[in-house]
């Protein structure tokens, strides 16, 4: 099987996405699998409306180059492999495009607390997608709207030609949903995708040890709380962390592998004090 794991970055790339890169690109390495990082490749603002940078994460559907490979992975660089990960993420593909919830997102957005991402409109725009297209959006055992994470997509090749025939286009998503008064998140490409899984792809939901979110989120008093659902069997780890993308490497490796009693990462916005690491660290060695 040629597998590929793809990543990108437009604008000046930051210390923590070259450090993602380096990361994702040693894994491929280890799986057997080609790596391709893109620098500036401007996808978006020459195929879809500039609203939204990230639709970059779609160019394998759309550009041929990719259908030469049996399965293409893309990865934000904001996801690390843990250290040592050989466990090859290709081997757990069973449908044609494979992506991993967000567990978190479910339940916290019924409180009331927590702006316009919550469970109302979650449901006024599954309500919108199926006036435009037909489909049955999978819940929670609670009955809740489930959430797709659009950072770690991996596609087959099949699953990349069906996309490119069936998907609806982004413009015309887009152009739809700002006539529905849903706020502006609705339109971007991670709902869009979720849309297109659900109504038009034969998709899999992997597991979350592949797309382990770690974040902070409000606890309706006005407190940072850290969610950090990391387990023994985590393999990739999404920091969703305020300014991961300023963190150096040696920072990066310590939230993906060390306990979070001694990241040393303050509460957001940022890193309040310089980190201190012990030589054991500096040689990528854990201190546990």
């Amino acid at each position: 099987m040629k597998n590929l794991i793809y990543q990108y970055w437009d604008g000046e790339i930051p210390e923590g996405a070259l450090a993602g890169s380096a990361n994702m690109k040693a894994y491929a390495e280890r799986i057997g699998a080609e790596y391709l990082f893109e620098d500036n490749p401007r996808f978006c603002t020459a195929f879809c409306f500039p609203l939204n940078e990230f639709f970059g994460a779609y160019k394998p559907v759309y550009d041929d180059k990719f259908l030469e490979y049996d399965n293409v992975l893309y990865v934000d660089t904001d996801i690390f492999a843990v250290s040592g990960l050989e466990e090859n993420i290709f081997d757990d593909l069973t449908a044609d495009v494979g992506i991993c919830t967000e567990p978190f997102q479910p339940t916290y957005r019924q409180r009331r607390d927590v702006n316009w991402i919550n469970s109302e409109n979650d449901e006024k725009w599954v309500k919108a997608v199926n006036r435009i297209v037909d489909g049955e959006f999978p819940r929670t055992d609670a009955g809740l709207l489930k959430v797709y994470n659009a950072g770690m997509v991996l596609w087959s090749n099949r699953g990349l030609r069906m996309a490119r025939e069936k998907f609806l286009s982004y413009a015309t998503y887009v152009t739809y949903m700002f006539g529905t008064g849903l706020p502006t998140f609705y339109a971007h490409d991670q709902n869009w995708l979720h849309a297109n899984l659900v109504t038009q792809a034969d998709y899999c939901e992997m597991s979350n040890d592949w797309n382990t979110i770690v974040h902070f989120y409000r606890d309706g008093k006005d407190n940072n709380l850290l969610n950090d659902p990391r387990t023994d069997s985590t393999k990739f780890v999404h920091i969703m962390l305020t300014g991961e993308s300023r963190f150096d490497a040696l920072a990066l490796w310590r939230i993906t592998n060390l306990p979070s009693s001694v990241w040393r990462y303050k509460k957001p916005p940022y890193w309040k004090e310089p980190p201190v690491y012990s030589d054991r660290e500096k040689n990528g060695q854990s201190t546990s």
